[in-house]
């Protein structure tokens, strides 16, 4: 009776084990991958991000949703501000305003899992941004990177 009891238990603590290690390994996966490249500095919350070729991992969905992006001056961290669900019928890409010679992310549209996440990008002084002109938006296309 022992040895049944015994035998029960551990298939018990067996099974709780792969449980939590099948848990630890889905939560490691991020939501989403991908690569873009910048043909000019641009910055990216706190991020100063130069010229050249990027990649990116969402860790989470989650808000403050981060963004870890590797570039030519290694691994920044960037949060969210806010964020939408939404399907949208465009690619995923990053929209950038220009301000004067300043440039700033404002916002990431990731189609494949239609996630829009929103960034601050800082107010000028309303004299200063009449005297640079309109401001003006790009979008830099983003590969998903599976």
């Amino acid at each position: 009776m022992k040895s049944k009891f015994n035998r029960i238990l551990s298939v018990v603590a067996i099974t709780l084990i792969a449980v939590c290690a099948s848990a630890n390994s889905a939560s490691a996966q991020s939501a989403y991958k991908g690569t873009f490249t910048l043909t000019q500095e641009a910055r990216w919350g706190s991020a100063k991000l130069p010229a050249g070729d990027y990649s990116f991992v969402l860790e989470s969905m989650a808000i403050p949703a981060k963004i870890t992006v590797r570039g030519p001056n290694g691994s920044q961290f960037v949060t969210t501000v806010s964020n939408d669900r939404e399907n949208l019928d465009r690619s995923s890409s990053l929209k950038i305003e220009r301000r004067g010679n300043s440039r700033f992310v404002s916002e990431i549209y990731l189609a494949e899992i239609q996630l829009q996440l929103h960034y601050s990008v800082p107010a000028l002084p309303k004299d200063e941004l009449l005297a640079m002109g309109p401001v003006s938006t790009e979008t830099v296309l983003i590969a998903s990177a599976k």
